[in-house]
């Protein structure tokens, strides 16, 4: 199901994750914006206003839970879905404290990342 009209913000600092996420999103028609931490998340988001946001749990600058907070703060944002890509580790923090809509956790699958974000964009 491609759709070209949507845009996908991903925060990540890991460079097999922004490749592999990239790839996978531009295979079902998404166009990405690519940012490495959570400053420029909310930066980029202001300026592209995504249809979906994916953000790793851990950036350079700042938490993902921390990011998704400032994200959300955007009233324009506020409904968009969040994706959160963490690991095992990352478990123990309360996701209510992020608002995040879905989680993904590590590693990653293309069917799992595609089915999840159509689904989100549904």
């Amino acid at each position: 199901m491609k759709q070209p009209w949507h845009r996908a913000l991903l925060a990540t600092s890991d460079c097999a994750t922004r490749k592999f996420c990239e790839e996978t999103l531009n295979a079902i028609g998404l166009s990405v914006v690519v940012v490495s931490d959570g400053v420029a998340a909310v930066i980029a988001a202001r300026d592209v206003v995504p249809n979906v946001i994916l953000l790793d749990f851990q950036l350079r600058d700042a938490p993902g839970r921390e990011a998704a907070g400032w994200l959300r703060a955007n009233p324009a944002l506020q409904s968009t879905p969040i994706i959160m890509l963490n690991t095992a580790s990352d478990d123990d923090v309360p996701p209510a404290v992020a608002r995040p809509t879905m989680a993904l956790r590590r590693p990653l699958v293309a069917a799992a990342l595609q089915r999840v974000v159509q689904s989100a964009l549904e």
